[in-house]
């Protein structure tokens, strides 16, 4: 039998009481965070936990918004391991001092929104 058969009869058997099932019951949460524009900033995929929902909306609205990490980013791209093909997300794996500035904003963004200072929140389907 063919290894890409093998392959495949594996992973649907691995599958298949997961599908059976119904996948997962949990609620997936999706977290937002309003920038001070308005625009809302969320990450493409939920997770099961609210706190690090919250923790993920924050990163993406860090990563976008915060002007430390932008300015790290733009450095980065003027540098000879810069490529202007390369996502902010991307570079944050290469670049330990832009992934530190984000860090920090997330630990603020989630702070102020816990706070009610800045909009945001999770939203869970059930």
């Amino acid at each position: 039998m063919p290894r890409a058969v093998i392959q495949a009869l594996a992973a649907l058997a691995l599958a298949f009481p997961v599908l059976a099932c119904g996948g997962s019951s949990a609620a997936t949460c999706l977290g937002w965070v309003q920038d001070d524009q308005g625009q809302r900033h969320s990450p493409e995929q939920g997770v099961e936990d609210r706190t690090q929902a919250q923790r993920n909306a924050c990163s993406v609205y860090c990563v976008n918004t915060d002007p430390v990490a932008g300015a790290l980013y733009q450095s980065w791209l003027a540098s000879p391991a810069g490529n202007p093909n390369t996502t902010r997300f991307a570079a944050m794996a290469d670049h330990p001092e832009m992934r530190q500035a984000i860090f920090r904003c997330e630990d603020a963004c989630v702070s102020d929104v816990s706070a009610g200072r800045r909009p945001g929140g999770v939203d869970c389907g059930e």
